[in-house]
Parts: structure tokens; sequence; C-alpha cells
């Protein structure tokens, strides 16, 4: 499965400054510890999403903390692997296309382990939508945000569920309230890591 990472090191050039202080107030020693605080913050702004606490895995494995707890690299991302999924069905289309068989098949084989192990992974049945995966803890990472909502948008799932994981997932957003003017809320959490000042 797919995780959101980065090349490089050191913290990122964009924002020098704060990630010396994010670093500096983790209270980290070593500069091996330094750089995967770095790796770990470079991964989050990778991923395109706003820091949040869908990033933050504290020592109990929840999501409090500031950035110093951001653990990306440790975190298999829904959005990430659903996306994955699409890519590989669609290759396999265009090379089908272009009369490239044994491409295709192999793109269609990728993207239908991938979808086998969304399902078996990140799939949450109480609810009907799928969860990121912590490594750290070997477990879902139960809290709400919008990307529990991505396999919908790849249909990275069995085509025959499609209208009863479509009603659960309109029944999880309303439990939510996640629908607010202006489309879905990202995450039920308020986490400040993207409080800006005008």
């Amino acid at each position: 499965m797919f995780r959101y990472g980065s090349n490089g090191c050191g913290p990122r050039p964009e924002s020098y400054k704060e990630d010396l202080e994010i670093a500096e107030s983790a209270h980290l020693h070593t500069r091996e510890d330094q750089e995967e605080l770095y790796q770990h913050i470079r991964a989050g702004a990778e991923s395109g999403w706003d820091f949040s606490a869908r990033w933050i895995i504290n020592n109990s494995g929840g999501y409090t903390g500031g950035l110093e707890h951001i653990r990306t690299k440790l975190i298999v991302p829904v959005d990430l692997n659903s996306i994955m999924y699409m890519n590989y069905s669609l290759l396999s289309e265009f090379l089908a296309a272009l009369d490239r068989a044994a491409e295709s098949a192999e793109m269609r084989l990728k993207a239908d382990l991938l979808q086998e192990a969304v399902m078996q992974v990140m799939f949450e049945p109480n609810s009907g939508t799928w969860r990121d995966y912590d490594l750290l803890n070997k477990m879902q990472r139960p809290f709400y945000f919008a990307s529990n909502l991505f396999p919908l948008w790849t249909d990275c799932y069995p085509a025959e569920r499609r209208e009863e994981l479509g009603t659960r997932a309109a029944e999880y957003l309303h439990n939510h309230d996640a629908v607010r003017p202006g489309g879905l809320i990202t995450s039920t959490i308020r986490s400040g890591l993207q409080v800006r000042l005008f």
C-alpha cells in the first residue's frame, strides 16, 4: 500500500524557521531524531492536505498535540490508496485501447489487489466508510476526516455495494454534521494547526 513521503533532508525551505522551532519544541537531541521529524512534516506537506490532527499520532495513539507529534509516514492514507487504485484502473483502460493487452492486464491486477487491500485494511464495517491505518499502533484511526469517503469517488470498492455504501456515507456525513455551507468539513477536530491571522 502507499504512504505519503518526500525526498530531501532538513527543514522545508519554505518553512525553515518554523520547522526548526518545531524540532526544538519536541526536545529532539539527535540529528537522526530531528531528521525523522522533518521527514514526517515534509510528507504531510506533500500530501496536499492542510496540517491537521489527521497526521498526528501522540503517545497514546490519539490526535492531540502539535506538529512535533506529526507522524505522516506512519499513516497509510485512504485517499492516496484510493487515487492509486483509480490510476491503475485508468492505465489499464488506456493500455487496452492501445492494444497492449499484457500491460493492461498487469495494471488491472494491481488495481484489483489494491482495492482488496483497501477493503481489508481500511474499511470500517460499522460506519460503512474507510479509515487511515496507523502503522505505529497497528490499528485503524477512528476519527472523522473527509478523506474517509475517498473510495466512493474513485470506485475503490466492490461495484455490487455501490447503493449500500452510498447510503451509509450519507448517514455518516449526517451523523458527523459534516455538510456545511460551502461543502464538507475536512475534520471535526479543531487542532489549531491552520490558524491564520489577517
